[in-house]
């Protein structure tokens, strides 16, 4: 009975857990952690370089203050360091550095380009943001990272997003 009232819901409706759009399979769970981790490598070079070249201004006072200060610091210049290394990619191609040089990219649930803002603001932004919460913003960003393990190889932040990571 296919319109059962009563009957569970099943998990081939459900939008989360559809399969790759035909036209591009989802990313491996490789792809998807190397690139995170060739974007890692990239902003924190920077961030250190941007950090000792400031070492000796009223700038790195402010590296020097309270562990949250620091902190919330800390996450906005990697943030800015990520946007300015990959907003024209993510606008143009939906595509990181990393995941330009693994050839995965960004799509919503029906294979097509999601909105800069809503990448940059729902599926990186707010995660940056929720990064630096004490100790909750660490087990959130745990959370996050360990969804990549599921199934559908969907970090948190794609769920929240609505996004997909697929290959190019």
């Amino acid at each position: 009975m296919e319109n059962d009232p009563y009957a569970p819901p099943s998990l081939s409706n459900d939008p989360a857990s559809s399969q790759p759009s035909k036209t591009h399979p989802s990313a491996t769970l490789n792809q998807r952690l190397a690139a995170f981790f060739i974007d890692l490598f990239i902003i924190t070079l920077l961030f250190l370089a941007f950090y000792f070249s400031v070492s000796y201004t009223p700038i790195h006072q402010l590296f020097d203050s309270d562990d949250s200060v620091s902190e919330v610091i800390t996450t906005l210049i990697g943030f800015f360091i990520f946007l300015v290394l990959n907003f024209h990619l993510i606008h143009t191609r939906d595509q990181t550095i990393g995941k330009l040089l693994l050839k995965i990219k960004v799509t919503d649930l029906q294979g097509n380009s999601p909105s800069t803002a809503n990448q940059l603001g729902i599926r990186y932004g707010i995660f940056y943001l929720i990064s630096v919460i004490p100790t909750a913003g660490d087990f959130l960003t745990l959370i996050d990272v360990l969804f990549i393990f599921g199934k559908n190889h969907r970090c948190l932040h794609d769920l929240v997003a609505g996004t997909k990571v697929v290959q190019c």
